[in-house]
């Protein structure tokens, strides 16, 4: 489907350019240089900050994998760690920390000089979301949502997602426990931390809303039933919160859009196989692609959905939108704006 405004600005620039004189060719680039990362096709891409590179490498000559610090000016390698298995996704640069999960289902933190902080079995199953007090994992395969302290990685609560799971748990003795190994087919929906609530999704098909500081449910509101001759509940995608709506889809399908206060449905589209992937929301639209390969584009006559422009709510995935609005019983709002 082809939003007739975007179809009609790129006519008009096709009849512009018609009209117009041919461009000169634009310089050939220049190399500036390569970096090996070991072997295997790696799972995640780096993340930039400043003049520093962070990137994991794929499986490396001697059999390990490593998180690697390199100048993005020349590609030396400022320093390398070792460490238990592959990202799951590029690296959160928060201040003088490094964060990452891992395919084995464990959280690290680093600090910027590689140097090693912490280390927490969780059973990551999503890239960690972090903000100043707070660091949210969706977990064991989808079916939980953690909180930890950035600063320790001491978990401060944990919140069953699935109603088979029961009711939120303290710290758990996950010592004596096998770790459940991550892959493609069981990354969880990463959470939405917004003020002071969390948005995320479970592997059962439902939506949930929990309390940041306490992991005290709000809402849930139940979405990737069975469609298109399938059976049973199915996963759904990583949310996008914008002011006072959720935006999410299923692997049915299904594009819904929820009220965040109470987490009624508003509305829902069926498109034409799995969202595996965040939707974007701008200039009141939302954008989305599916495992067929088609890219949907839906107006939603909604002027003030708008702000989510990539995954994560920016460039830098912190999931802040460009607005905020207040909500329900508090204010949807990020991580940054915690106190």
């Amino acid at each position: 489907m082809i939003c007739l405004p975007v179809l009609g600005a790129v006519l008009m620039i096709l009849a512009g350019w018609a009209g117009a004189e041919e461009p000169s060719l634009a310089k050939e680039p220049k190399l500036m240089w390569t970096f090996a990362t070991g072997g295997g096709a790696l799972a995640a891409p780096p993340a930039v900050v400043g003049d520093r590179l962070y990137v994991s490498s794929g499986t490396a000559r001697d059999g390990h994998f490593y998180l690697m610090s390199i100048d993005r000016k020349n590609g030396a390698t400022d320093w390398q760690r070792r460490i238990p298995a592959e990202v799951t996704a590029a690296p959160t640069v928060v201040g003088e920390k490094v964060f990452f999960s891992l395919w084995d289902g464990s959280l690290h933190a680093l600090s910027t000089s590689g140097k090693k902080l912490w280390e927490a079995q969780v059973f990551a199953a999503s890239p960690p979301v972090v903000g100043p007090k707070s660091l949210f994992v969706n977990a064991r395969l989808g079916t939980e949502l953690t909180r930890l302290d950035p600063a320790t990685g001491k978990v401060a609560w944990t919140r069953a997602l699935t109603e088979a799971r029961g009711t939120a748990t303290k710290e758990r003795g996950t010592a004596s426990e096998a770790p459940m190994p991550v892959n493609l087919a069981t990354m969880a929906s990463t959470p939405v931390p917004a003020g002071e609530f969390v948005f995320v999704g479970s592997q059962d098909g439902a939506m949930a809303c929990v309390r940041a500081d306490s992991g005290e449910p709000v809402w849930r509101q139940e979405l990737g039933r069975a469609e298109n001759g399938q059976s049973g509940p199915v996963a759904l995608s990583s949310p996008a919160v914008v002011r006072e709506k959720v935006y999410v889809g299923s692997a049915s399908g299904g594009l819904y859009c929820l009220d965040a206060t109470r987490g009624k449905v508003l509305w829902s589209y069926q498109a034409d196989s799995a969202i595996r992937w965040s939707p974007i929301v701008h200039q009141g639209k939302v954008l989305f692609n599916t495992e067929a390969g088609t890219l949907h584009c839906l107006d939603t006559g909604d002027p003030t959905a708008h702000g989510w422009s990539q995954w994560g709510g920016n460039a830098t995935h912190t999931m802040k939108p460009v607005a905020v609005d207040p909500v329900g019983r508090g204010t949807v709002a990020t991580p940054s704006d915690e106190e």
